[in-house]
C-alpha cells in the first residue's frame, strides 16, 4: 500500500473522530444534518454510517465545510495531506458493478454514468469487508478520490446483488 493510501485511511478516521468528539457549533450541525437525514431514511447502521460520512464531506457549519474546519484545526497538516482533504469534496456516492477485481482493490463502473474508476483499499478491515466481492456485482457505496488515478471507499458499501433493469430501477427509487 502507498504512502498516500494508507496516510488517506489515518486521516478517514481522524476526520470521523474531529466530527464526534465536537461539542461546538459542529455538534449542532452534525445533530441538524442528522435529523433531516433520518426523516427519509431507515435506522439501519449502513444508513447511520452513510449520515456520518456524508456530513463529514457535505456539512456545512456557517459558511465553512466540514473538511474545511478539519484542516484550519490541524495546521500541522503537509499541503499533500490538505489537498487530500480538499479533494474529498468530490466524495460521492453510487450504484457500481464491480468490473475485475484487482490485487489492491477493483474495477469499478458507475452504473448510471458507466464511468470506471479504480478503487483501492486503504485498512484491513475494508480488504476484509469486500473480500467477497465478486464480478457482475453490484454495491451501493460512497467513494473518496486519493489521486488523479484512484479513489478509494468512504465508509461502507451494500450489496445489492446482480441486478437486472427491474432490480435496478426499484434500487434507484
Amino acid at each position: 500500500m502507498d504512502t498516500i493510501l494508507e496516510r488517506s485511511h489515518q486521516l478517514q478516521q481522524a476526520l470521523t473522530n474531529f466530527v464526534f468528539d465536537a461539542d461546538n457549533e459542529l455538534a449542532r450541525a452534525l445533530k441538524i444534518y442528522t435529523a433531516k437525514k433520518t426523516k427519509n431514511g431507515n435506522g439501519d447502521n449502513f444508513y447511520k454510517d452513510y449520515i456520518i460520512d456524508s456530513f463529514i464531506t457535505e456539512g456545512r457549519v456557517g459558511k465553512s465545510t466540514v473538511l474545511d474546519l478539519f484542516i484550519q484545526s490541524h495546521p500541522q497538516l503537509t499541503n499533500e495531506e490538505s489537498q487530500l482533504i480538499q479533494n474529498w469534496h468530490r466524495t460521492f456516492t453510487g450504484l457500481f458493478a464491480v468490473q475485475n477485481i484487482l490485487p489492491d482493490g477493483f474495477e469499478l463502473m458507475n452504473w448510471l454514468t458507466t464511468k470506471k474508476y479504480i478503487v483501492k483499499l486503504n485498512n484491513d478491515r475494508a480488504k476484509k469487508d469486500t473480500s467477497r466481492l465478486r464480478k457482475g456485482e453490484i454495491i451501493l457505496t460512497r467513494i473518496a478520490p486519493v489521486t488523479d488515478t484512484y479513489w478509494t471507499f468512504s465508509g461502507f458499501y451494500m450489496l445489492m446483488g446482480k441486478l437486472g433493469k427491474t432490480k435496478l430501477a426499484i434500487a434507484i427509487g
